[in-house]
């Protein structure tokens, strides 16, 4: 796992974002969505959220563009 610099809060959204994964059944969602939501849940531990996807700015983006 990478050291993210940046994070997003998804609590408000993991209902819908779980919604989205499930919907499309060629991406094994029974398979990886256990696991995504344990890392969306140390990301959250890691920034204080419930839940929080990470990130890394590249050095050529432009900042702020986050929510």
């Amino acid at each position: 796992m990478f050291n993210a610099a940046q994070y997003v809060d998804i609590s408000g959204v993991e209902a819908q974002r779980r919604a989205a994964c499930y919907a499309h059944a060629s991406q094994q969602p029974d398979k990886w969505y256990p696991e995504q939501t344990e890392i969306t849940r140390f990301r959250g531990i890691e920034s204080g959220y419930g839940q929080a996807e990470g990130f890394v700015r590249h050095w050529q983006s432009k900042a702020g563009l986050l929510p």
